[in-house]
């Protein structure tokens, strides 16, 4: 997946996992992005240098399609082709 710079209109970064990516959001801080796909995982992302900061289990038997974080930031909210709708806290990492 490409990053993009919007002002100067130029790729900031590629993140680069085997998968193939279902959603993406920013964290309400706009410091990381977040990510879920076919590899059943969901991952963060830090938006400074497009590293991956972590990941976590989505689903144990199929993908995960959807993703949203809550206002605060605080949850990540997933849903997948198994049917189950998973709430997980984030323990900020900066």
């Amino acid at each position: 997946m490409r990053v993009r710079d919007g002002r100067q209109r130029s790729r900031r970064h590629m993140l680069r996992v085997n998968t193939l990516f279902k959603y993406v959001v920013y964290h309400p801080l706009e410091h990381q992005v977040i990510t879920t796909g076919t590899d059943r995982k969901i991952g963060f992302w830090e938006t400074h240098d497009g590293s991956l900061i972590r990941e976590l289990d989505g689903s144990l038997t199929d993908s995960v399609n959807a993703l949203d974080v809550s206002e605060d930031g605080v949850y990540v909210v997933s849903g997948g082709s198994d049917k189950l709708i998973k709430v997980s806290i984030i323990i900020a990492c900066f």
